[in-house]
């Protein structure tokens, strides 16, 4: 018994890994649980100064262009009928997710998704369960695939495949 408890052990070390593709100064790990807080504060964005409203899913830091993606799977609770976007992991390494409403192929928001690969625009998903989780940082994602307008549907590829766990959790079928 002692040395399956041992293998399991060794078997389910996570290693902490620094996020990949944000500055230094970002004290961030890939797969960590943060408040949604304590990421803006560590990106900057909430200071002992500056403490501007956020209330949306989407915060692009326009210096560093690189834009924090939080995404709550289950919108059941607290979330209106025109934001129950349709986000899900397809694979370990693929995440479906809608853009806000109001972001299309003519506008600027929508631009710099559609344009992401050339514009120097930088994406960092971090995604939870429910309003009462945590998020979990997946680290950073390119755009593999797009359809639709207002919202627009991307694919995302994850630099960083998520842990199996993750993926039962984010998953397309969570609740079958």
């Amino acid at each position: 018994m002692l040395e399956i408890i041992d293998w399991l052990r060794q078997e389910t070390v996570v290693e902490a890994r620094t996020l990949p593709g944000v500055p230094d100064n970002w004290p961030l790990t890939l797969h960590a649980h943060y408040e949604r807080r304590e990421i803006q504060t560590a990106a900057g964005h909430l200071t002992a100064s500056a403490r501007p409203q956020f209330r949306e899913g989407c915060l692009p830091l326009g210096q560093a262009r690189i834009e924090l993606l939080f995404v709550t799977l289950d919108k059941r609770e607290g979330f209106g009928e025109r934001v129950q976007y349709r986000d899900y992991a397809l694979t370990p390494e693929r995440f479906h997710w809608q853009s806000q409403n109001k972001a299309g192929a003519a506008n600027a928001t929508g631009r710099r998704y559609l344009d992401s690969g050339t514009n120097g625009w930088r994406f960092q998903l971090f995604v939870r369960e429910n309003t009462d989780s945590p998020f979990i940082a997946l680290g950073p994602v390119t755009m593999v695939s797009h359809e639709g307008d207002r919202p627009i549907s991307i694919v995302w590829e994850l630099a960083t495949p998520m842990p199996m766990e993750l993926f039962r959790r984010f998953s397309v079928l969570r609740d079958v």
